[in-house]
């Protein structure tokens, strides 16, 4: 199973067992953490949409580590204006393990009503061909290229 959270401005999909670094988080080495941001959730081949998150999903975790990303260099120059500054930026991060996805099935949630795949009530168009257009266009008439004569002004 696999679901796409949201944290700290970003989408992860993440599985059982898997680890991530997140953005920074108020918590202890150990802690157990519940990201209730969940936005898809999906397995096998059935999935589920949030619109735009799916209550009553729970991804929980538990913090590994609290960290520090590698340096990034930041260098700014203007050319010919003896003008050079250097900078570095490390981002601190939350690593955590996920430990188990909890929420509603694709079962439970067809028995409600709705499908598990949207995509599945839309017949799929024939490969290479256009869909025809709701309302039929008035035919257009082709001229022979020459500009139509103006009507001509009248004097009042």
């Amino acid at each position: 199973m696999f679901a796409v959270v949201k944290s700290g401005g970003k989408q992860h999909r993440v599985s059982v067992g898997q680890n991530i670094k997140l953005e920074r988080m108020p918590a202890e080495v150990g802690d157990e953490i519940t990201l209730d941001h969940v936005l898809l959730a999906g397995e096998g081949g059935s999935i589920q949409i949030g619109t735009p998150v799916l209550s009553g999903v729970l991804v929980k975790a538990t913090v590994v580590a609290q960290g520090r990303h590698d340096k990034l260099r930041v260098f700014k120059m203007r050319r010919r204006k003896n003008y050079q500054k250097h900078q570095g930026h490390r981002q601190n991060y939350t690593q955590l393990r996920i430990d188990a996805i909890e929420g509603a099935t694709a079962t439970q949630k067809q028995a409600v009503g709705q499908t598990a795949d949207p995509m599945a009530e839309t017949p799929a168009p024939a490969s290479g061909a256009m869909p025809a257009p709701a309302e039929a266009a008035a035919p257009v008439e082709k001229t022979d290229g020459k500009v139509a004569d103006k009507p001509e002004a009248t004097e009042s």
